[in-house]
């Protein structure tokens, strides 16, 4: 979707009861409909790096935060703000928490000062709008995954790929 460094600041906040994100709304309102009662139901979010890179590519994104860092988080602000709105709409639904997945939260990626940068203040507002729900999980996904930095987003649980990158079960 993102061929130009400029495609960034096309973006405009998504209703989140609008299109896909409303019939995702529509969807948790059936599931929850559904399930007996105490059943736990949680939405996964991407985090709004995650999401950007999805609009850009995952080689180009790295280059767009070293050469272009005003453009992205103009749109990360934009990401972040349908994020925390869709967030907001699903806790109506019933939603007991989120699987929400840090795929860029990787030193092979990005350095930890990128990351606090770019992502961490991003993922927090996100993670801010589902904070009192009481199953909220944060996944940290690939390898030489910043395991310190999801620790300290407060969520109860903390899911990764413990047998592909460290640290160990065990560890963690």
């Amino acid at each position: 979707v993102v061929e130009h460094p400029d495609d960034w600041a096309k973006m405009k906040p998504l209703d989140p009861r609008q299109g896909h994100l409303g019939r995702q709304l529509e969807a948790l309102g059936l599931i929850r409909a559904g399930l007996a009662a105490g059943t736990p139901l949680i939405q996964t979010i991407f985090s709004p790096l995650s999401q950007a890179r999805n609009l850009v590519g995952a080689a180009r994104l790295p280059v767009h935060v070293r050469q272009h860092p005003a453009e992205l988080k103009a749109a990360l602000e934009v990401i972040t703000e349908t994020s925390v709105r869709f967030v907001e709409s699903a806790r109506r639904t019933g939603i007991d928490g989120l699987f929400y997945a840090l795929q860029m939260a990787s030193t092979r990626t990005f350095s930890l000062a990128e990351y606090a940068e770019f992502g961490e203040p991003y993922d927090r507002r996100v993670l801010a709008a589902a904070g009192d729900l009481w199953l909220n999980l944060v996944h940290v996904h690939g390898e030489d995954v910043m395991f310190d930095l999801a620790a300290g987003y407060g969520a109860p649980i903390i899911n990764w790929h413990d047998a592909e990158t460290p640290p160990t079960l065990a560890e963690g």
